[in-house]
């Protein structure tokens, strides 16, 4: 049996990493930005940046305590995506 290209764990994680900037450029082309869409650009991706670096950090504690070792083969990709 050939194993899955994708787990369910990558999809989700690529869908969820994309998402803040994909929501960025939708309230850009609708005007769902502040009145200082910069300052609202930076803290967004600032936020999004800070969630996906902390969720990078706790990888290996969550593989120590529950043994799911799916989370260290995705711990490079949410770093980047938090540099991204």
């Amino acid at each position: 049996m050939k194993k899955p290209r994708f787990t369910p764990l990558q999809i989700i994680l690529h869908i969820a990493a994309h998402y803040p900037l994909a929501k960025v450029i939708f309230d850009y082309f609708t005007g769902g930005l502040t009145a200082n869409p910069i300052q609202d650009i930076e803290q967004r991706t600032g936020r999004a940046a800070v969630t996906l670096l902390l969720l990078s950090l706790a990888c290996t504690p969550l593989n120590t305590l529950f043994g799911w070792r799916e989370l260290l083969k995705r711990r490079r990709a949410l770093g980047l995506y938090a540099f991204l």
